[in-house]
């Protein structure tokens, strides 16, 4: 099969289960940097991006990033539509083979909270050959126009065990979101969706009626999953197996107001399909049910999150 045909099929499939397309084009000055675009057109949280990375040698190898990004987030519950525009940059590398570092600063201008400047920084140490990651990255907004300066913290530890003999493989992660009661509301953890969401939620769909669900948000969120995975069949140039989860996320104050803290737990089964010899092109259809406060169903599809698990942008 011609690879270029086999790219184009799998990224036309991850935009249409993701509602975004990223665009890359490798170094067209000679310089060993990535220029990237990111479209996503979804109505309840639109963002145009653009970035550029530069490798570079300060102390250790790293990569210095230059972004500018607008974004929308539109809320059920009658909250008022935000819009951010921002411009960050950052810096991110090894200081040994198992430590991740970054650290950066963006400006950013929000339709209803005001300008600030941002400073963040994060580390991730990864062991037994990158199954296992713990992570933590914390940041402060300095007020620009007046406005309360606001604080986030997110912390995340993932693992996975060796195969048993019965080819089976199990993962776990667990973590935690806090911020401040003035942190802009685009900005909070946000429970739903599939394994391409930071807090994964399966019976819950990220999008109802194109926005965004304010009882899914909070100040402060637990979050944590169980996941266990088996190859079944292989078919030609693509490769079967199964799996089944628990997902679940606690939220102490949700964001619709209602001053009532909420517990989602969601069990279900899934099955992966990959075309042999290309681990990227893995995709997953779950189908989940809602096990407490509700009792809901979701159907998800995604394409699978590899190891390792790597520091992530903030919303």
């Amino acid at each position: 099969t011609d690879p270029l045909a086999q790219l184009l099929v799998v990224e036309a499939s991850r935009a249409a289960f993701t509602q975004q397309i990223v665009v890359n084009m490798s170094t067209p000055l000679g310089l060993g940097e990535l220029w990237s675009v990111h479209w996503r057109w979804r109505n309840a949280d639109p963002r145009v991006a653009l970035r550029l990375d530069i490798p570079a040698r300060l102390f250790a190898p790293t990569i210095v990033r230059f972004e500018r990004s607008w974004e929308t987030y539109r809320f059920s519950d009658a909250i008022p539509t935000e819009r951010r525009r921002t411009s960050e940059a950052s810096i991110g590398g090894w200081a040994r083979k198992d430590l991740e570092l970054r650290t950066g600063a963006r400006f950013e201008r929000w339709s209803a909270s005001g300008d600030f400047v941002a400073l963040r920084t994060g580390a991730a140490v990864h062991r037994a050959d990158d199954r296992l990651s713990v992570m933590a990255e914390a940041e402060h907004a300095i007020p620009v126009s007046g406005n309360a300066s606001y604080g986030r913290i997110s912390s995340l530890a993932a693992w996975t065990l060796p195969a048993d003999r019965w080819r089976n493989t199990w993962s776990m992660r667990v973590g935690g979101d806090w911020n401040t009661a003035s942190t802009p509301r685009g900005l909070w953890p946000l429970a739903g969706g599939g394994l391409m969401r930071a807090i994964p939620l399966r019976a819950h769909p990220l999008i109802i009626e194109n926005l965004l669900p304010a009882a899914r948000t909070g100040h402060t969120m637990l979050h944590g999953g169980v996941a266990g995975d088996r190859p079944v069949a292989t078919l030609g140039q693509l490769a079967l197996g199964v799996g089944v989860f628990v997902d679940g996320a606690h939220i102490p104050s949700p964001g619709d107001g209602s001053g009532t803290s909420r517990s989602y737990l969601d069990g279900g089964a899934g099955l992966r399909a990959n075309v042999v010899g290309l681990p990227w092109s893995a995709v997953r259809v779950d189908v989940a049910r809602g096990l407490v406060t509700d009792r809901r169903w979701g159907v998800t599809a995604a394409f699978l999150q590899t190891l390792p698990v790597r520091l992530t942008r903030p919303r």
